[in-house]
């Protein structure tokens, strides 16, 4: 806001966190989990032109989010 300039975006990117299926059960991983997908990150990510936390916190599989690969 400083110097009023304009978000362009140039590209989308996707970002994931990957564990075993132990950790991603477990009450650390799962408390992560939910402060992404409260109203309070969502907010807080909303004032951040150009970020989307719509899928924050979801759960994906490997050949789901990387689907792309087969492509070509």
């Amino acid at each position: 806001a400083r110097y009023r300039l304009e978000f362009i975006p140039l590209a989308t990117e996707r970002y994931f966190l990957a564990g075993t299926r132990a950790t991603l059960r477990g009450a650390g991983f799962q408390a992560l989990r939910q402060a992404l997908q409260s109203p309070e990150f969502a907010k807080a990510v909303g004032q951040l032109p150009g970020y989307d936390a719509s899928h924050a916190g979801a759960s994906e599989s490997i050949g789901a989010a990387l689907s792309w690969l087969g492509k070509g």
